[in-house]
């Protein structure tokens, strides 16, 4: 549950650099 939530984000996180 918890990586599924860390994998998430860290995909939204190089996206709200760009």
């Amino acid at each position: 549950m918890k990586l599924h939530y860390t994998k998430i984000l860290l995909f939204f996180f190089p996206l709200n650099i760009l």
